[in-house]
């Protein structure tokens, strides 16, 4: 009886055989390959978000992409259209830009557009210059010939008066023809004070203060010498009278520390009379 447990040794010899058998095949079922190992990390939820992430970064790129081609797009015909304007511009000046290239014309429209911008700053200045004439003829001022003048009541020494006049961007009044002379004389005719001319003598000749400039054309009153005693620490000054009732010899002279009133000038700036 003891021979049959044979086949039972055999039959676990069999068994472990064939576990033995197993492992190696369970072995390399373990090890996968690269594209199966993608595969499978799409296939994971894992994988299907960060697919739908890149799909979103993708349309948004391609519609970015879009709206930067139509800009430039849009661009490239705000351009043209500007290069057209500055073309038909430029054949309203020399029809032959009509066929010259667009650099050189770009470059000849730029010279011109600085040539108005120095036009326009230049308009600007005069469109205040105009303001502040109207502005003072409005308030006091009178206006005769190419000048204005401003009457002041106030007393004060001939230095103040000068100080008077600069505050109001004026002068004070430097009479250059006998028109003008006139034209004062009767505005201070039987007011209640003498006014200061803007000339002074300070030693042995007469000048005007606004450009230092020697007093050639006079008109002194009758009588009068016009060659006073002045030194720089006292000089003289001349004033006109208001009760002067010769035409034109209405001038004398006075101490310049003396009280009176101020005749203040304004002429426009020399850049609008050249």
């Amino acid at each position: 009886m003891a021979p049959k447990k044979a086949p039972a040794a055999d039959k676990n010899k069999d068994a472990k055989g064939k576990s033995d058998d197993a492992k190696p095949a369970d072995d390399k079922g373990e090890k996968k390959t690269l594209f199966q190992k993608i595969k499978d990390f799409w296939a994971s939820p894992m994988g299907i978000y960060v697919a739908i992430v890149f799909t979103i970064i993708l349309v948004v790129m391609a519609i970015g992409s879009a709206l930067v081609c139509l800009n430039e797009a849009s661009r490239t015909a705000d351009l043209r259209y500007a290069m057209e304007l500055v073309k038909k511009f430029m054949m309203t000046k020399d029809p032959s830009y009509e066929t010259r290239d667009d650099i050189e014309t770009i470059f000849d429209a730029d010279q011109i557009a600085g040539e108005l911008a120095a036009l326009a700053l230049l308009l600007n200045d005069l469109e205040n210059e105009i303001a502040g004439i109207r502005y003072r003829l409005n308030h006091d001022w009178m206006a005769n010939k190419d000048a204005i003048y401003l009457f002041v009541s106030g007393a004060n020494t001939w230095h103040n008066a000068v100080k008077v006049c600069e505050k109001e961007k004026a002068k004070l009044v430097h009479i250059e023809s006998e028109h003008e002379e006139d034209f004062i004389e009767k505005v201070v005719y039987g007011r209640h004070s003498f006014y200061w001319l803007g000339a002074i003598k300070k030693s042995d000749k007469w000048r005007w203060v606004d450009d230092n400039s020697e007093v050639k054309l006079s008109f002194w009153a009758e009588g009068l010498s016009t060659t006073a005693y002045a030194t720089p620490e006292r000089p003289n000054c001349i004033r006109i009278n208001i009760d002067c009732t010769t035409p034109r010899k209405c001038w004398t002279d006075l101490k310049c520390n003396l009280l009176g009133r101020s005749i203040c000038k304004m002429k426009p700036l020399k850049k609008w009379i050249n």
